[in-house]
């Protein structure tokens, strides 16, 4: 059996040319005053997001 490289992923049509929000942190964690660990940007509006390794998880939020 072959595997076919013909596989695309329907939200990488939803990715655009972004400018981070912010550059001083996650978003929520700033309005918050809360921490962050890692960092991640939504390449759809330019959200910046804490990560699941953050206790917040702005990041998944924004996406769901």
């Amino acid at each position: 059996m072959t595997q076919s490289n013909n596989w695309h992923d329907p939200d990488l049509n939803m990715i655009r040319d972004v400018v981070a929000h912010t550059s001083d942190g996650c978003e929520g964690c700033l309005a918050l005053g809360t921490r962050w660990e890692h960092l991640m940007l939504c390449l759809t509006c330019g959200y910046v997001g804490c990560s699941d390794g953050s206790p917040m998880r702005h990041a998944r939020h924004h996406a769901e």
